[in-house]
């Protein structure tokens, strides 16, 4: 199962877009990544674009997608865990295509621990140096 398509995003809360990050996994395995280092024009979230780090090869794409299947994130009856009353720490987003299913998925500080397992692993892949 190498259909799989992930893009996560880590975005503060607080009146600052330094440090936002996200990571991007295509369906045919090319991974970027793009990481803020200084601060967007007002009302964008980005200051930095995609940079392509490698291509995942099957065998990473279909783990990631056993990752995925296996973790129960794809169970979890709701897709936001965000408390309105809460100011600053960051808001986390995930975006996982299977196929031609999509499902949406936006935590604000932690997040179930289906979701941080996914996460965890996709930092795992970008850290990992056999890209």
């Amino acid at each position: 199962m190498s259909d799989v398509w992930v893009e996560y995003r880590k975005i503060s809360q607080l009146p600052t877009c330094l440090g936002n990050e996200r990571l991007c996994i295509t369906s045919d395995g090319r991974l970027y990544h793009s990481r803020n280092v200084c601060e967007c024009e007002l009302g964008e979230l980005w200051s930095d674009g995609w940079h392509e780090i490698g291509r995942l090869g099957a065998e990473v794409r279909d783990q990631l997608a056993q990752v995925i299947f296996r973790s129960g994130l794809l169970e979890l009856d709701a897709s936001c865990w965000v408390d309105e009353n809460v100011e600053g720490g960051k808001r986390e987003e995930l975006d996982v295509t299977i196929g031609k299913r999509t499902y949406h998925f936006l935590v604000q500080d932690n997040g179930p621990p289906e979701f941080r397992y996914v996460v965890k692993f996709l930092w795992g892949i970008l850290l990992s140096p056999n890209i």
